[in-house]
């Protein structure tokens, strides 16, 4: 009983303090290292203007960095900040990153952009750009048009539904 106390313990504490075997769960040395960073940067159509965030209605950028396709870390950051600083990230360990554009109420407001990988060293911040394109933004300056309704021929003829006979 006591082992399953001591090992409820350590799981919990390693969810606290941060990602738990990126590469082999047997490197216990390699999360004893100094940690790293990745400084994210990101543009809307090549410009870090805030009348870009507004012109979307996007209220912050979603990061989410990964390794070998498993979620590490989320974070979030003002639309207008157009930077954030991911961290603690493992050193020597290939990441990638997906970023999207969301408004206030979770929405997205741009397509979910995937950057190239990156590495980070021992005790230092990688640098990495996103730039939503274009192509990639929701809804940009135009609201949604509704759907036009079928029409219906209340007239008779072929493309009228016949109930038949009416008394």
């Amino acid at each position: 009983m006591q082992h399953r106390q001591q090992l409820s313990r350590a799981i919990l504490l390693s969810a606290i303090s941060g990602p738990l075997c990126l590469t082999a769960c047997g490197d216990a040395e390699r999360m004893q290292e100094s940690q790293g960073a990745v400084h994210i940067a990101w543009t809307i159509a090549g410009e870090a203007s805030s009348t870009e965030c507004e012109r979307l209605q996007a209220t912050y950028a979603q990061v989410t960095v990964l390794h070998r396709g498993a979620i590490v870390q989320m974070y979030a950051a003002d639309c207008d900040a157009f930077e954030l600083l991911a961290e603690p990230l493992v050193p020597n360990v290939e990441y990638f990153a997906r970023a999207t554009l969301v408004d206030a109420v979770d929405l997205p407001k741009s397509q979910t952009v995937t950057s190239s990988r990156f590495a980070i060293e021992s005790g230092q911040a990688a640098e990495l750009w996103i730039d939503f394109e274009q192509d990639t933004l929701i809804n940009v300056g135009t609201p949604p048009t509704p759907p036009v309704p079928p029409v219906v021929n209340v007239l008779g003829g072929p493309d009228s539904f016949d109930a038949g006979p009416r008394p």
